[in-house]
């Protein structure tokens, strides 16, 4: 049996397995890093941290505020599913700690933060990285944003290695780095000094739409409809939505309660933030991006 202690700034959960498997991913995984929030893997293990009892067997899930037993078949687990079942315990942590977690993209200018949500693919990494490398931005993350809920809504901070694009593997900072290209699908944004950590204040949230049509609209949201849209992407991470472990059939719960949700409400509704959605061809949408982060 081993054990490994996770952290995202002072969140923490400590992983305890007899599955080699598992260790593999947390000491190696660039995806389990993409995920979590400024993750870090700690030399010591402290006892009375949250436990993720993650071992071989017949599927079995039980959950309280202190210990999450998972039974599976680690050994030949995906690993994106072994990534997300560490990021779904970290989250009832960051969660039961006052934060929340939303799937996102987020770069700062001039104190200022600006969300980009998006559905996979829709250029949270791509444009944010643009932002940073060729806009003067700082990059808190491109996938796991957390929120800080105070007078208002509140940047805290955003996974440290980003999804790495085509349009960005012939860059000239990333060629200086890697002249034989990039082997890699991810970067370290401290590497190349564009990583920020906040606490920040939320001015501008992005949604990134499909454009199937070419007709290249951006326009700004009206305030209730914004703030539902934001509400809504955030929720989607304290219910849970969609994290299981399909071939073992368990399916993990919600880890949100009505407390944590009236607060983020009110948090949303005292904000005073700008909503707008972005569609069209890359540089258009790029450009539009710009604007309204200097907005």
């Amino acid at each position: 049996m081993e054990r490994r202690q996770i952290r995202s700034e002072e969140d923490v959960i400590v992983v305890e397995t007899d599955s080699n498997r598992m260790i593999s991913v947390i000491e190696g995984s660039p995806y389990l890093r993409h995920i979590i929030p400024e993750f870090f893997l700690d030399e010591k293990v402290d006892e009375n941290r949250h436990l993720l009892g993650a071992y071989q067997g017949s599927p079995e899930f039980v959950s309280n505020d202190r210990i999450t037993m998972v039974r599976a078949n680690f050994e030949s687990m995906d690993e994106g599913q072994i990534c997300h079942l560490i990021s779904y315990v970290l989250q009832k942590v960051i969660l039961s700690n006052g934060f929340y977690m939303v799937h996102a993209g987020a770069v700062e200018k001039n104190g200022r933060a600006t969300l980009l949500i998006g559905t996979s693919k829709m250029g949270k990494s791509t444009f944010g990285l643009e932002m940073a490398l060729e806009k003067g931005c700082k990059l808190f993350g491109d996938d796991a944003i957390k929120l800080s809920v105070e007078d208002e809504l509140v940047v805290k901070s955003g996974n440290t290695y980003v999804g790495l694009s085509q349009i960005h593997r012939s860059h000239e900072r990333i060629k200086d780095r890697f002249p034989n290209g990039s082997p890699f699908r991810y970067l370290d944004s401290r590497s190349f000094g564009i990583h920020i950590r906040g606490p920040t204040s939320l001015k501008h949230v992005i949604f990134l739409e499909p454009d199937l049509l070419g007709l290249n609209n951006t326009q700004e949201i009206d305030n209730l409809n914004g703030r539902i849209r934001l509400y809504s992407a955030v929720s989607e991470e304290t219910m849970a939505i969609g994290y299981c472990l399909m071939n073992d059939g368990v399916a993990l719960p919600s880890i949100g309660n009505s407390s944590n949700t009236q607060r983020l409400l009110e948090s949303i509704k005292a904000s005073n933030i700008n909503f707008f959605k972005v569609s069209g061809n890359f540089y258009r949408m790029l450009n539009d991006i710009e604007t309204i982060v200097n907005y």
